[in-house]
């Protein structure tokens, strides 16, 4: 007989069960898709730094924000408790964001060095002279591999935290500058943060709400910051709805299995069923929800609000900028009336930025031709800024279509319509090419005085309208001739040559100088323009001192500025000269695509410019900034106006009627837009309910078959009347407490005190009949078919659910 040298099956090691084995000892008690969606949902917002560009080298924080929810995660089902959490958290988040974020602290090459070191010591001696050898030794201690771990960790820990110490003074200063280094273990250590934060959270209390609250802010101010990012806030709502269901089903089921406590395994079926579909909704639905707020109410907020945080912004700004710019958290509906932050006071460096602010179409003018944007205009100087105060103005309101001035279009203007579409400029009022006309949609004039006008706006600050305006294209010879006839009625001089009383009278004397050999207004204009374009043009301007008249120092001791510093100057030397002027803020042209037909204007074209008054004119604009290119001013010569053959130019009743027919369709597609938003709305409503009730009747239907399950329903009702069941009562004591329970919710009863306390009544007599069934069911298996016919809890049972429904309400 031949021997076979097999080993017996039984004691062959069995791989696969092996595996199986390690995969269910590594499983989370909450189970791997609860772990699995945590991930996901706390991951959306590293990845979405790290896709925006927001700080170069914020790549680690994906893998940190993974190993702060698993040390969160572990933490919380070892019972570690808040504040020493938080320690251990910390402690481990800073050490593993030096390691893995910035790379200032390693512990390779520690290993390295004394890998090297015990290599070396491992090359045996063998000489027959023992004072040689020890010789021998003395010299090979001597050329052994240095140990320089440690000084050298040292040094580079130590060189980090000088850059983190200049880089807090700048920022307690206000005068810092960002340092890219500092800004990624910043990011780093926030995505470990709030990832750990979820994990602890989730594992201990079993809380998705609480613990992905930090996540979902975040994501959604980067998401705002960056205007991209949209798809993840999506994947991160998924994420936590599904969370919502399944963790607390999670946390229940562990509470259930603490205290012995039978529960069907179908609940498990029917929970991730009710996740696919509330999921599903929140991210198929969560696009078209309507957005319904309050815009007086945003103004009112920001009126208060808009101040202190732009000094916060303009304080912190420079030391928390990063790699992309994002823009401010200050609403487009705020109250900045122009593109500047702040373009109507005089300060410090205005903080431009790259984002778009405004796209335009323009019908009657050439393509890429310069043209601004006006937002609005100031008239009274203080000596340090400009104000419009609210007594001077008059508010109008206009329908759509309707010119704000019978007056408007004065000699040698030509009509352009624009469609602008606001990004992220101030909505607060409508941008236009030269002087506004009329709007497709009502809308508002603020003016100073009858035809003066300070700016349009609109309710609820449109994104896209189409605004008719005049644009002045200025004949030099014609401007010679203008005159100096200007109005007397209505205050204009004392709003348009308006100056404080503390001017320098050095500033007088310069003017003088500047149009000495000036023989009228434009000349004197021009005169003042180019002595201005003469002065550099900066971005790096401290701040004026208290009690320092602005355009005197600029011309005198800054000499560099910005447009602000320009235009305000030329006002001010215009006014000097007898020139009645004011300020304009808006933009200046941008860029324009030829490929779309239309002007692309951003941030950095935000801009102010002088305006002055010429009889028969109006209003005519300057270019007084070095490095803006200069207006164009070419004289007719008597002949046919360039600008009357360019395609496209209307007259002003061809152009109000375009406005009108523009409103018409504006009406219509606003009317439609509506009934569709409001009527997404009330589906979305209903599959609210709807979902509502589904999870209601998962949570309490029992099938038809089951006394277990009615008995269930029971106690959970009962939990809701303020009766929970407790792991010691019997059946029949659980009755007696719900019972008392039914009276004292009807004695507490104001309202229908009536129906309470029938509702009372019937829980002491359905309870009590269930609670039979239950127990006969239980204790007497052989009568449950005849029980459960005689009780079908669709029919029987329902007016018992109902009282209790009503009391739980009462209570």
């Amino acid at each position: 007989m031949i021997e076979s040298n097999a080993r017996p099956a039984e004691t062959q090691p069995d791989v696969p069960s092996a595996l199986v084995n390690f995969f269910h000892a590594l499983r989370p008690q909450e189970g791997w898709l609860v772990l699995i969606l945590a991930l996901v949902a706390v991951l959306t917002l590293p990845s979405t730094a790290v896709t925006n560009g927001l700080i170069l080298g914020l790549g680690p924080a994906i893998g940190l924000a993974v190993a702060g929810l698993l040390m969160g995660w572990w933490l919380g089902h070892k019972g570690v408790r808040g504040p020493l959490a938080i320690v251990l958290l910390a402690a481990t988040g800073t050490l593993a964001v030096l390691w893995w974020g910035v790379h200032v602290f390693a512990i390779v090459p520690l290993f390295r060095q004394l890998g090297a070191r015990a290599t070396w010591w491992a090359n045996p001696l063998r000489l027959p002279d023992q004072n040689l050898l020890q010789a021998l030794l003395t010299q090979r201690a001597d050329q052994a591999p240095r140990l320089t771990y440690f000084s050298d960790q040292w040094s580079s820990l130590n060189d980090f935290a000088s850059r983190l110490g200049w880089w807090v003074d700048g920022v307690i200063s206000g005068r810092g500058q960002a340092d890219n280094l500092i800004l990624v273990a910043i990011g780093c250590l926030i995505a470990w943060s709030v990832a750990a934060w979820a994990g602890w959270w989730i594992a201990r209390h079993g809380r998705p709400f609480v613990a992905l609250a930090p996540t979902g802010i975040l994501l959604a101010q980067q998401v705002y910051a960056a205007n991209d990012g949209h798809s993840a806030l999506l994947t991160f709502l998924g994420a936590a709805t599904a969370l919502l269901v399944l963790g607390h089903l999670a946390c229940q089921t562990r509470d259930w299995e603490k205290t012995a406590t039978d529960y069907s395994p179908e609940i498990r079926l029917d929970s991730i069923a009710v996740a696919v579909v509330l999921t599903g909704l929140v991210v198929l639905i969560s696009p078209t929800i309507p957005f319904i707020t309050s815009g007086e109410m945003a103004r009112q907020f920001w009126k208060i609000f808009e101040s202190p945080y732009r000094d916060v912004e303009d304080r912190f700004g420079t030391s928390f900028r990063g790699a992309q710019p994002g823009r401010s958290l200050v609403p487009a509906l705020g109250v900045a009336e122009g593109g500047m932050p702040r373009a109507h006071l005089l300060g410090g460096n205005p903080q431009l930025g790259k984002e778009v602010a405004l796209r335009v179409q323009a019908r009657g003018a050439e393509p890429g031709e310069s043209l601004y944007w006006r937002g609005q205009t100031f008239a009274l100087y203080t000596g340090r800024g400009w104000e419009n105060p609210a007594d001077a103005l008059t508010e109008t309101e206009l329908a759509a279509g309707e010119p704000w001035s019978s007056t408007v279009l004065l000699a040698d203007r030509r009509t352009v319509l624009t469609r602008m579409e606001v990004v992220a400029a101030s909505r607060a009022v409508l941008y236009g090419a030269g002087e506004p006309i009329s709007v497709d949609r009502p809308y508002r004039a603020v003016t100073r005085a009858p035809g003066e006008l300070v700016a349009l706006s609109a309710p609820r600050g449109p994104r896209v309208y189409n605004l008719l305006g005049g644009v002045i294209d200025p004949d030099p010879e014609l401007l010679r001739l203008a005159g100096e006839d200007y109005p007397t009625n209505n205050g204009f001089r004392d709003f348009y040559l308006q100056l404080p009383s503390n001017l320098s009278p050095e500033l007088l004397q310069y003017v003088d100088e500047i149009a000495a050999d000036a023989e009228t207004p434009y000349d004197r204009a021009i005169a003042i323009e180019a002595a201005l374009r003469e002065i550099p043009y900066s971005l790096d301007v401290p701040p004026p001192s208290d009690g320092v008249e602005v355009v005197s120092w600029f011309l005198f001791d800054l000499q560099r500025g910005y447009c602000d510093y320009y235009a305000t100057s030329m006002v001010v030397m215009a006014r000097l000269a007898g020139i009645p002027a004011r300020l304009a803020i808006g933009y200046s042209t941008g860029d324009y695509d030829f490929d779309k037909g239309q002007y692309v204007v951003t941030e950095l074209s935000a801009h102010s410019w002088p305006e002055l008054y010429f009889p028969g004119f109006g209003w005519v604009p300057f270019e007084p900034t070095a490095g803006r290119a200069e207006l164009s001013r070419v004289s007719a010569g008597g002949e046919i106006p360039p600008w009357m053959q360019i395609p496209g130019s209307m007259g002003v009743s061809s152009g109000l009627a375009a406005l009108q027919q523009a409103a018409e369709e504006e009406r219509r597609f606003s009317r439609v837009s509506g009934l569709t938003r409001w009527g997404l709305l009330a589906l979305n409503v209903l599959a609210a309910l709807w979902v509502l009730r589904a999870r209601a009747w998962l949570r309490l239907a029992s099938p038809p078959d089951s006394m277990d399950g009615l008995f269930e329903r029971l106690t959970r009702y009962g939990s809701r009347l303020g009766s929970p069941m407790r792991e010691s009562d019997t059946p029949r004591e659980y009755l007696t407490s719900l019972t008392n329970a039914a009276d004292e919710a009807a004695d507490q009863a104001t309202l229908f005190k009536d129906r309470a306390q029938e509702a009372a009544s019937l829980v002491h007599t359905d309870a009590g009949r269930l609670m039979l069934a239950f127990e006969k069911s239980t204790y007497a298996p052989e009568e449950t078919e005849l029980i459960v016919s005689q009780y079908e809890q669709g029919r029987d049972w329902s007016p018992l659910w109902a009282a209790l429904r009503r009391l739980s309400r009462t209570r």
